[in-house]
């Protein structure tokens, strides 16, 4: 398929050739399995390069690759509501990612990634908050479970109790991604969500760049080493 048909579908309806729902299951489980990895690679980027520049580095490059690959559809969707819409998921996933990333600094890549997943617990709460949608019992047993968990990896050996800068941090991350998830859900029913997410990606690198400039210095990007550009 070339690019420029690609750039031409209507990926807010979507749909599959299969009436079967394993692929999009596989295709959860693999993003799943990036993500989670990802906490261990960006954990070791950041002794090379900070969080925020990182971060300025990914949202920049994504926007760029996406913004070329669904170009028609910019054209014929990009209007003042979209970048409305788009400028508060893209604020929303910027401070998202510069907390989950930067609490890297403070904790460990394994307490981050447990604590960043309880947004999937959240998501019923936050959407009885916005769309008025009561969460059926199992939700309240997986939010139980969750703060469960945190308290069981937040117990140290001697049984006291440390919940820190970096598990704070992440944990602020995950309730942000909750309330930017909902949102999403909400308006792809509403609006293109192609467009919608181009312009949420662009905006994330504000937040980051914003703080990149005020608080870190710039990194020599000549001498990164190949693992933070992987990152």
């Amino acid at each position: 398929m070339a690019l420029s048909d690609l750039s031409t579908r209507n990926f807010s309806r979507l749909t599959l050739d299969t009436s079967s729902a394993l692929v999009w299951k596989f295709a959860l489980l693999v993003c799943a399995l990036i993500w989670g990895g990802s906490f261990v690679v960006i954990k070791d980027a950041i002794s090379y390069i900070s969080a925020a520049w990182l971060m300025t580095l990914r949202f920049v490059f994504a926007v760029g690759i996406v913004a070329i690959i669904f170009r028609k559809n910019l054209k014929e969707h990009l209007d003042a509501t979209h970048i409305k819409y788009g400028v508060l998921l893209g604020v929303l996933n910027g401070l998202g990612y510069l907390f989950q990333n930067g609490a890297l600094a403070y904790t460990t890549a394994g307490k981050a990634a447990f604590i960043a997943s309880i947004y999937c617990a959240m998501i019923p709460f936050v959407n009885w908050l916005i769309a008025k949608k009561k969460p059926h019992g199992s939700s309240i047993f997986a939010a139980f479970l969750c703060v469960a968990g945190i308290g069981l990896i937040s117990l140290g050996t001697d049984f006291s109790f440390s919940f820190g800068l970096g598990e704070q941090m992440t944990l602020l991350s995950a309730i942000i991604f909750a309330f930017d998830f909902v949102l999403i859900a909400e308006l792809s029913h509403k609006y293109d969500i192609i467009t919608l997410t181009v312009v949420q990606l662009g905006v994330s690198a504000l937040p980051c760049l914003a703080y990149a400039l005020c608080f870190e210095t710039v990194p020599n990007f000549a001498v990164l080493p190949t693992n933070a550009w992987v990152a």
